[in-house]
């Protein structure tokens, strides 16, 4: 399960009915998450109870302020590129994972903490409120509704929450820790193994930790329950898109931490929040964010002439790649997308008959890692169509390599590299052709 913080901006969240209070002292978590961080709170925070209706109305609303009329066609784009199932429906895919997973969650247009499920260990409802917590002082330092808002992309967005929950998790982590007695310093081994293993657990691992504390909470929690057994039936992508600004953001923010001085000492996450980061490659690599930072390359929209229109356009980055890969070809994953430099996907929609295509576009950091995940994507096209078929294999003078392949359907799909960058059209009907 997971606590979410919501951009804000959205219908504010209702609170019709009677609700219990938060049985956690609140003043007293906000001493520690002072104490552990460094920063002070500015003005109290407020905790207030939410029920299953109210908090479903509330993402229900905020997700149709945020997509708009977007998830379709961002939804067909994904699938496309193979991390959505075909027909998957994006927008109440999302809603009912968030329904299901959320604990808690911080909103800055009131500046307050709601929780939806209070029938928890007191222990972990006080370690859920230093969570919350955690994001009432950041927003209170630096505007989360404005930082959340510079994100032009999903990569960029994502890397965002890297921080935000990341840190979040980082504190409450080590809060938890010291309410089981345990001392350490920030450098400390402890510390280290803790948020490493974290970073590395993948999925089947997770899920068998979560179907495991699912089990401690079936009859005493059936809500609980079902909400841990719920995320098994989620995408890897929207699965991962969930989880890893938490497990893997702890690390992030453990290794920036712990950079430059072995205590803890938030003066370089401070001054992140100053310059954020664009991209998840900055926050996976994080020594990308330090002066003069690596930030990703611009890509170019496709020169598409009169034929077709772009519907859609977003960016994967280091974290997407990662999970396209790990789909269809787990063992080269890491390897595959580390060396990312850019990329932006379109969905392509031809004016005259209608026909939807897939452009993808990339750049990376040397030839040789072009040439690595350009390999990767390759076995990703034998797998998301199986009956593909290569056809014909070009080197031009300038030394493009080109790839074209036909499907059963009578679809083309074109790769392309030369030297960093390559490129992926597919879904283009055999007889309208691509010569771009």
């Amino acid at each position: 399960m997971a606590s979410i913080t919501c951009a804000g901006g959205g219908n504010k969240p209702d609170n019709k009915t009677a609700a219990p209070e938060i049985p956690v002292n609140i003043k007293s978590c906000q001493e520690i998450v002072e104490r552990i961080s460094g920063r002070k709170f500015k003005s109290d925070v407020q905790g207030k109870v939410q029920s299953a209706e109210e908090f479903r109305n509330f993402v229900m609303n905020d997700l149709d302020k945020s997509l708009g009329g977007k998830a379709k066609w961002e939804q067909m784009a994904l699938s496309k590129l193979g991390l959505l199932p075909e027909g998957y429906d994006l927008r109440k895919g999302l809603e009912n994972l968030l329904v299901s997973q959320a604990v808690a969650y911080y909103y800055p247009t009131s500046k307050c903490m709601y929780f939806v499920k209070l029938n928890m260990p007191p222990m972990m409802i006080e370690t859920t409120v230093i969570h919350e917590l955690t994001h009432a002082l950041q927003d209170q330092h630096y505007d989360l509704e404005k930082l959340l808002k510079t994100a032009d992309n999903n990569d960029k967005e994502t890397s965002i929450r890297y921080l935000m929950e990341g840190e979040a998790s980082y504190v409450m982590t080590i809060a938890l820790l010291e309410k089981m007695g345990l001392t350490f310093t920030a450098d400390s081994p402890m510390l280290d193994m803790a948020f490493s293993r974290s970073k590395s657990l993948g999925r089947k691992k997770l899920m068998e930790l979560s179907m495991s504390q699912a089990e401690q909470y079936k009859e005493i929690a059936p809500d609980i329950y079902e909400s841990l057994v719920a995320i098994k039936d989620t995408p890897d992508y929207l699965f991962w898109m969930l989880t890893a600004p938490y497990s893997r953001g702890a690390y992030s923010i453990h290794s920036i931490v712990t950079i430059d001085e072995k205590s803890r000492n938030w003066t370089t996450i401070n001054s992140i929040y100053s310059n954020p980061p664009v991209s998840t490659e900055q926050m996976i690599h994080t020594e990308k964010l330090t002066e003069p930072r690596d930030n990703p390359e611009p890509i170019a929209s496709p020169k598409l002439g009169n034929d077709w229109s772009i519907l859609t356009e977003n960016t994967l980055g280091e974290l997407g790649f990662w999970i396209l890969y790990s789909q269809y070809n787990e063992g080269r994953a890491n390897e595959a997308s580390e060396g990312w430099d850019g990329d932006r996907y379109f969905l392509l929609q031809n004016n005259k008959t209608k026909d939807i295509a897939l452009y993808l576009s990339t750049v990376w950091d040397s030839d040789n890692d072009a040439y690595e995940s350009f390999n990767a994507y390759q076995k990703v096209i034998s797998k998301k169509y199986p009956s593909s078929e290569l056809k014909n294999t070009e080197k031009s003078e300038s030394g493009q390599v080109r790839y074209s392949y036909t499907t059963a359907d009578n679809k083309l799909i074109i790769l392309t590299l030369k030297d960093n960058t390559w490129h992926s059209v597919e879904d283009v009907p055999a007889d309208i052709g691509w010569n771009k």
